[in-house]
């Protein structure tokens, strides 16, 4: 609710302010940071910092761009918690990156020697070299994907409604409450929420579900994967926050692969066949 955070802003005058640029959660909320971080900047003293996690979206989002270029603001911060993306399918290494404006300098070695951040030269040289143009290109394959096995699927269960199964969530579907700002975005993620009826929704159901999948994808001889984390060559399925008993609450999440066209029309007849199925 972006005027509601401006609304609070100017109210709380917070020192930090922490946002995921696509959240990591049930909702997968994509905030509007066009509107969002001029805003905030008007508002913030220079003291203060906003810190963007932007682990899901990765070079596909340049937040830093949205910062005027001249004047004394608030410093934004742009991090990438998890650097899946950056591993090209590998996901060899946990580690993160910090991005900042040219104007800040600090002192990164003395910030991680006392954050304890450091990690093995072998974890290092186990990523592979940065290349733009490969990383971009494995994006642009995933956020494809994800916008027709989604569209798809979601189309599908308003055509042949599901006893178990809602709606698709996804940034780039119309239902989308970050539809309007999202809808021009080059990527949106690479993957999407299967939501469940209320009365289906627990890790139990959620299991059962993803077995009949795993189990029709076999069957295509389709490779499938039941695990977690995302930026694969292939789809994996699986629970997340499957221990989630507060705040969060467990969901089933798709994370589609670099497949290709055709491939994508087969994970389309797996996803309706065990949506018959189940």
């Amino acid at each position: 609710d972006t005027l509601h955070i401006i609304a609070r802003a100017k109210k709380i005058r917070p020192r930090a302010i922490f946002l995921d640029t696509l959240c990591n959660d049930i909702t997968l909320s994509v905030p509007d940071l066009k509107i969002l971080i001029p805003s905030l900047l008007k508002i913030l003293s220079r003291k203060s910092a906003i810190v963007l996690d932007n682990s899901t979206l990765s070079v596909a989002c340049q937040p830093l761009l949205e910062k005027p270029l001249f004047g004394i603001f608030a410093t934004v911060y742009v991090i990438e918690s998890l650097n899946k993306y950056l591993q090209f399918g590998l996901d060899r290494v946990t580690g993160g990156m910090i991005w900042s404006s040219a104007e800040f300098s600090f002192d990164i070695k003395s910030m991680r020697i006392h954050l304890g951040t450091i990690i093995p030269d072998a974890s290092v040289l186990s990523i592979p070299s940065p290349n733009r143009d490969l990383l971009n290109k494995r994006l642009t394959r995933m956020g494809r994907n994800a916008q027709l096995l989604a569209e798809h699927i979601d189309h599908y269960l308003t055509k042949k409604p599901s006893k178990h199964i809602s709606h698709v969530v996804y940034p780039g579907l119309p239902s989308s409450p970050s539809y309007p700002h999202t809808k021009n975005m080059k990527f949106r993620g690479s993957f999407f929420v299967l939501a469940f009826q209320q009365t289906d929704a627990s890790p139990n159901v959620y299991n059962s579900f993803l077995n009949v999948l795993i189990k029709t994808a076999r069957t295509y001889k389709t490779e499938m994967v039941a695990s977690t984390s995302f930026g694969f060559d292939s789809t994996h399925v699986y629970v997340t926050a499957v221990h989630a008993t507060t705040f969060a609450k467990p969901f089933v999440r798709i994370s589609v692969g670099t497949e290709t066209m055709q491939e994508i029309e087969t994970l389309k007849r797996i996803f309706e066949d065990t949506i018959n199925k189940f």
